[in-house]
Order: structure tokens, then C-alpha cells, then sequence
């Protein structure tokens, strides 16, 4: 089962690679040199905006979890404003 699937492997590496040689011809140690300097540089981008965003999502969930929404952020500011504070104090003197 192996042995197939290891001689199936290289038969379509084998028709991948005629495919480019037939479509580009044998390329120069030049143009090779050169398409391998091309493929690094474009993993290297993608590498490094992978990196950056996921950095950047971490950053942006946290905030998230640690600050609270305005609305609830507006209501705690009117509650605890110290004018309603010395209300309710003036609420409660009258009540007792």
C-alpha cells in the first residue's frame, strides 16, 4: 500500500516537473537563482503579515475583554457621579 502510494508521488512530480520544462524550457542557474530569491521574498511578506495581523488581532481581542462597552461605561459614569451620590445620601437621611 505504501510502495503505491510512494510510486504515485513520484510519478506526479515527475509529470509536474515535465510540465514546467516543457512550458518554460531548462532555465539557466541564473533564472533559477532568481526564482528562488523570488519565492523566498514572497513567503518572507506573507510570513511577516501573518505574523503583524495576528500580533494585531491579539492586541485588539484583549482590549476588548478588558475595557467595556460605552453604554455600559456611560451608566456607571452617571451612577457613581457624585452629585447622584450626594442625592441618594440626602435620599437616605430623609427616609430614616
Amino acid at each position: 500500500m505504501t510502495a503505491k502510494i510512494i510510486e504515485f508521488l513520484k510519478d506526479v512530480t515527475e509529470e509536474i516537473s515535465f510540465g514546467i520544462r516543457s512550458l518554460c524550457g531548462r532555465p539557466s542557474p541564473m533564472k533559477r537563482f532568481i526564482f528562488v530569491l523570488i519565492i523566498c521574498g514572497i513567503l518572507s511578506v506573507s510570513f511577516m503579515y501573518t505574523l503583524v495581523s495576528s500580533i494585531y488581532n491579539m492586541g485588539k481581542n484583549d482590549a476588548r475583554k478588558e475595557s467595556p462597552d460605552a453604554g455600559n461605561r456611560r451608566n456607571s459614569i452617571i451612577k457613581n457621579d457624585s452629585i447622584n451620590f450626594i442625592k441618594e445620601k440626602q435620599h437616605e437621611q430623609t427616609n430614616e
